[in-house]
């Protein structure tokens, strides 16, 4: 009797999905516009991936610095590699590179944000100059139209023309 009861309940879960599903639309999202986000947010973006994109190298640089300061200092006898599995790092010590490779990469990511930060308003002011010089329009003659059987008219002595 449970197996039947087992039985009943499939079929009617896989005929009654199938009575009542809706026709769905294959709708892919609309990609974002360039205007739907201010342009602060958008470099605060660029910071962020440079700022996490730079953590790897800094870690690797700063592994290595600490590595080539201890030997340096006659702390090891031998240059402990980053790369070794049985490097003798103790806990202080990768707490220490860590925290100043993400320090570094903070800053890399701060200095990117605001280098984007100040070439974009200078772009703006450039763009807006432009934009003021087209606006003041001067009319510079050239060459001055003198009909072919005229003459200029010629300044008398007392500073009227003559005809």
């Amino acid at each position: 009797m449970k197996k039947f009861l087992l039985i009943f309940a499939v079929l009617t879960m896989i005929f009654s999905s199938q009575t009542f599903a809706e026709e769905t639309k294959n709708e892919e999202p609309e990609p974002y516009e360039k205007s739907e986000f201010p342009t602060w947010m958008l470099n605060l973006r660029r910071s962020e991936i440079v700022t996490l994109g730079s953590v790897p190298f800094t870690t690797l640089t700063v592994s290595l610095a600490y590595s080539t300061f201890q030997y340096a200092t006659g702390r090891t006898s031998s240059f402990p590699s980053p790369f070794n599995k049985n490097a003798s790092y103790t806990q202080d010590d990768i707490k220490l590179i860590v925290g100043f490779s993400l320090g570094i990469s903070l800053v890399i990511g701060v200095v990117d944000f605001i280098i984007t930060t100040v070439k974009q308003k200078n772009q703006k002011k450039i763009q807006q100059r432009k934009i003021q010089e087209s606006n003041n329009i001067t009319i510079i003659p050239t060459v001055e139209y003198v009909p072919q059987n005229t003459s200029p008219p010629q300044e008398k002595k007392d500073g009227t023309e003559e005809e």
